[in-house]
């Protein structure tokens, strides 16, 4: 656990970096002195058993090579998760558990809240259609079932979509782009289609919002149980304005 980075990983992997990459660790010697311990330690029993199941070795302190913890080595934590993975390192795998910046830290927990929602509303429609369904089933009909159900449909899907983006769940077809070897094309692809598909959510947003004033402004109300629809228009754009921000850090991010 030396100081220097060149040190703590492992030889053949820091001898395969780029120079440019070597020297900006080189560079920020004190970071790393300072981060190092702290995430060695966090990753000490990982690497022991990726080791031990690739048969290669694997330092631990490779989990601090390929952390975002300082902006200096954003730009090239992706391109040395890369050198570590074509060398049986799982370069990207942590690179994905690496400490994030602090936008987008706050962005997963706004969209880990708008999952929370979605889940809830999710489990009130299981609740509704169970109780719906018992008490029918013993002559008890309940009024406004359809309507409360459409109602919560709004948040279990819009809510869902900002959180399901940011984890990259999303279907997508990489039949074409898996086949472009050279990385940086590949993600400069993967980033103009990502800011592309964003400006059909934009479109999207903006045409629920000018419905959500247009309905508001007749003081629309659901059927039978007369429940205001406007909170619920105007959820609905709230989450698709998440949802696009997750996209344009997304793309931005892809594209840097």
């Amino acid at each position: 656990r030396g100081a220097y980075p060149s040190r703590a990983m492992n030889g053949d992997v820091w001898a395969s970096l780029p120079e440019d990459i070597q020297q900006v660790f080189e560079d920020n010697i004190d970071f790393w002195t300072q981060t190092n311990y702290e995430l060695s330690q966090a990753a000490e029993d990982e690497g022991r058993a990726y080791g031990e199941e690739m048969g290669v070795e694997f330092n631990a302190v490779d989990e601090a090579v390929i952390s975002e913890y300082s902006d200096a080595f954003a730009a090239t934590a992706q391109q040395t998760a890369e050198q570590m993975d074509a060398n049986g390192l799982p370069g990207t795998e942590i690179l994905d558990k690496a400490p994030m910046t602090s936008f987008e830290t706050l962005l997963r927990r706004v969209c880990a809240l708008a999952a929370f929602v979605g889940v809830a509303a999710i489990l009130a429609l299981m609740m509704l259609t169970v109780v719906t369904v018992v008490f029918r089933a013993i002559g008890i009909a309940f009024p406004g079932t359809y309507s409360l159900a459409e109602l919560l449909l709004i948040p279990a899907v819009s809510f869902s979509l900002a959180y399901a983006a940011m984890q990259n769940e999303h279907t997508r077809v990489t039949l074409f782009v898996d086949r472009i070897k050279n990385d940086r094309i590949r993600r400069g692809l993967d980033g103009i289609m990502t800011l592309l598909g964003t400006l059909f959510w934009v479109a999207i947003g903006w045409a629920t919002i000018k419905e959500a004033i247009r309905r508001g402004a007749q003081g629309e109300l659901s059927p039978i149980i007369n429940v205001p629809v406007a909170p619920f228009r105007w959820a609905m754009a709230t989450a698709i304005i998440l949802l696009c921000i997750v996209l344009v850090f997304q793309g931005v991010k892809l594209l840097s």
